[in-house]
């Protein structure tokens, strides 16, 4: 039996996303290989929750917990002294692996896999993946310091959890907008929960619309949150929810960000709402816009209010766009990403 190594961050300030998708190549790669993770973070109890949570640790064979604060240095030698041990393939996802760290790597001719979103820094690695429509070779091709890395872009190499490929079948593409699904993830939001919340609280169209809210327990809006929800008979507000396929399977349009969620949310036919917390995200959603399954609304700090609200209730009447957003969902992610991912792994090893 062969053997992987997840270094991944997650937490608070960096959210799940990261360790979500790589929890969901892990269940794939687990019939293949043993598993292992080293997670950098700042809340070593809140990623245990959301681990047992998600898989109950059935499958995974050893995880270890580092503090964010950890050097790269040390980091590097964590990572080499274990890879050495159990003779592994290394997967990285994570934003500190720039070009001397992979270096470093690379001298201990270790073989891996790297996570990206930005399509900025160098690369080293042998599989470079991102599963961003708007990920091109255009982009990536000149970012390679090694000739023999191979790319993995595009939305067939997305990884969705086999929770929404489940979900996928039973769901069809949208034909009205009769419920909304909102979450900016689990870890700091900056606000945006509470900020969209009060946007659709404002307007009268809300009286028409469902609003489902995912929101983490760490949410430092949460009282607020669950304060205004009560003006309204018609919003729904989830602690640290686990039916998060299902209620965006139901739903019929999703307001989030344009990262790990808008990859789920596609899978399941979810016509999006982008709105961007972090400049990694950018290029996602020009890629949701480009195969027309998601509108940018733009960061949060610039977003107008009018043009927000006005954007869903022309949808609203629109019923439409919603359909042919909610095909180009279904057409651009079909939730094989995690077995192609694999498949790439074992031909390389």
């Amino acid at each position: 039996m062969k053997n992987i190594i997840f270094r991944v961050n997650a937490g608070n300030k960096v959210g799940m996303g990261h360790l979500s998708r790589c929890l969901s190549l892990a269940q794939e790669l687990a019939t293949n290989f043993k598993v292992f993770f080293i997670i950098s973070t700042d809340d070593e109890q809140k990623v245990i929750n959301f681990i047992d949570s998600k898989l109950a640790n059935l499958f995974l064979d050893s995880v270890e917990y580092i503090p964010s604060t950890i050097s790269k240095n040390k980091d590097l030698i964590l990572i080499k002294k274990v890879i050495q041990n159990l003779n592994a393939f290394l997967i990285i996802d994570h934003y500190n692996a720039t070009l001397p760290y992979q270096k470093s790597l690379k001298k201990d001719n270790i073989k891996w896999l790297q996570f990206d979103s930005h399509g900025k820094i160098k690369f080293l690695a042998d599989l470079v993946l991102h599963g961003s429509p708007g990920a091109t070779r255009e982009i990536y091709s000149p970012l390679l310091e090694n000739k023999e890395t191979q790319l993995l872009l595009g939305p067939k190499y997305a990884i969705v959890d086999l929770s929404f490929r489940e979900q996928s079948k039973l769901v069809q593409y949208r034909k009205d907008l009769n419920r909304i699904f909102m979450c900016f993830g689990g870890g700091n939001d900056q606000g945006a929960t509470l900020k969209i919340l009060e946007y659709l609280i404002s307007n009268k169209f809300i009286k028409d619309v469902e609003i489902f809210v995912a929101v983490s327990s760490k949410n430092k809006d949460l009282l607020t949150i669950q304060k205004l929800a009560t003006l309204r008979k018609n919003i729904y507000i989830e602690i640290n929810s686990k039916k998060i396929p299902k209620q965006m399977g139901t739903s019929d349009l999703a307001i989030i960000p344009p990262g790990t969620l808008s990859y789920e949310a596609a899978s399941v036919g979810l016509p999006m709402l982008l709105i961007t917390l972090a400049s990694n995200q950018l290029i996602n959603a020009k890629g949701w816009v480009k195969v027309r399954a998601g509108i940018n609304m733009g960061s949060l700090n610039e977003i107008n209010k009018e043009v927000f609200i006005n954007t869903i209730i022309a949808l609203k009447k629109n019923k439409e766009k919603i359909s042919l957003m909610s095909i180009n969902c279904f057409k651009t992610v079909d939730g094989l990403g995690t077995q192609r991912t694999k498949e790439k792994i074992l031909s390389i090893l």
